[in-house]
């Protein structure tokens, strides 16, 4: 019986170990690679278009004036007026981590006017009579440095630097509210300085848009006004500031945008 059942105890250990020689090799599966937002690469040059609104004010202060106005020397008076301003951008950026800086100029063709009556005129006017102060902006242009944080394809910047306009500047005489005598008109290209903020976002590979404001200050500049008709001059001290909303396109040449995993 012993050499029986030994027997037997044999003979099933040798049927299990054939039984695992038949079963197929263990396979492991790597686990699934995670999946990633795409990241955005703002380096590179890129180039651009954009179109917007502007809103003057100027304000003017008198230094002085032949023959003499109703105004004491030293009054100020502001005019306002807005338009819409549309024009290019190219610009360079160069991103490290979620930081991006870069430079950036961009020019604007203008149609923003301003005219208010500013200052009272003694006789032989009668009561009610201003000299005008007018400005119509022609262009404006900046050069600036950005510095910005991209998270995604969003990217939030802010920016300064120079701030150049071209603009003419009219006085003018008004009678009773409708008569109006012209004097000189002064065209001339002021430089200043400029702050703003702007959102960009990408799409489509290496497109994104953006909407930016622009804030521009021009410091003071004197200038004179004679008026042929009264036979007089007017001195002013003008400071123009300009503010700029505007809406564009970029396209970047440095590869792909949005970067692929």
């Amino acid at each position: 019986m012993r050499k029986l059942g030994f027997a037997v105890a044999v003979g099933l250990s040798a049927i299990g170990s054939a039984q695992a020689a038949d079963l197929p090799a263990r396979t492991y599966t790597k686990a699934p690679v995670a999946m990633m937002d795409p990241a955005t690469n703002w380096s590179g040059f890129y180039i651009g278009a954009h179109i917007g609104g502007a809103w003057s004010e100027t304000t003017g202060t008198l230094v002085d004036a032949t023959p003499p106005i109703a105004s004491p020397l030293g009054t100020s008076a502001s005019a306002s007026g807005s338009g819409v301003i549309g024009g290019g951008q190219v610009g360079y950026n160069w991103q490290m981590a979620q930081w991006v800086f870069g430079i950036e100029g961009d020019i604007s063709g203008a149609d923003v006017k301003n005219n208010n009556r500013v200052f009272a005129v003694l006789p032989p006017y009668p009561p009610g009579s201003f000299t005008d102060q007018n400005l119509r902006v022609n262009f404006l242009a900046t050069a600036t440095g950005r510095i910005g944080y991209a998270w995604g394809q969003s990217l939030v910047y802010a920016k300064g630097g120079a701030a150049f306009m071209n603009g003419d500047y009219t006085g003018g005489q008004t009678v009773l509210g409708v008569g109006v005598f012209p004097v000189n008109s002064l065209s001339t290209t002021r430089t200043g300085w400029t702050l703003g903020a702007g959102f960009e976002q990408a799409f489509m590979g290496n497109w994104s848009w953006k909407i930016e404001y622009d804030f521009m200050h021009f410091g003071t500049d004197r200038d004179s006004f004679f008026a042929p008709t009264a036979n007089g001059t007017t001195t002013l001290d003008l400071s123009t500031d300009v503010h700029v909303v505007k809406v564009g396109l970029n396209y970047r040449f440095n590869g792909p945008l949005v970067a692929k995993y």
